[in-house]
């Protein structure tokens, strides 16, 4: 999902328009929210980040449309959102990613 995102994001040869994939990831109004994600400020590196939860399960993934970059946590454990901090930072850490603005 995240090349075919990168791929509509630069050459608007994805499986979405180009135009979409950049409203997408854009901030409505003056909330940290695009369409469907949390969206990096103005000014920092474009970031798109989203989390879900169940009852079992928590999830998260944070995705760089410009270099196609991104990560994906799945836990099956209600407690699961504790790793996900320190797991981002380190592979943010490990991969140079730049700041962001989402907890990065």
């Amino acid at each position: 999902m995240c090349s075919g995102l990168s791929r509509s994001w630069l050459t608007n040869r994805g499986f979405l328009r180009q135009d979409l994939v950049k409203e997408m990831m854009t901030r409505v109004d003056r909330f940290s929210y695009g369409l469907g994600g949390a969206v990096s400020p103005p000014g920092m590196e474009v970031a798109f980040s989203k989390s879900g939860d169940n009852a079992g399960y928590k999830c998260t993934m944070v995705f760089f449309p410009q270099t196609g970059e991104g990560m994906a946590i799945m836990t099956n454990g209600d407690q699961g959102e504790r790793i996900f901090a320190r797991a981002v930072q380190i592979v943010a850490t490990g991969l140079h990613w730049p700041r962001y603005g989402l907890g990065g």
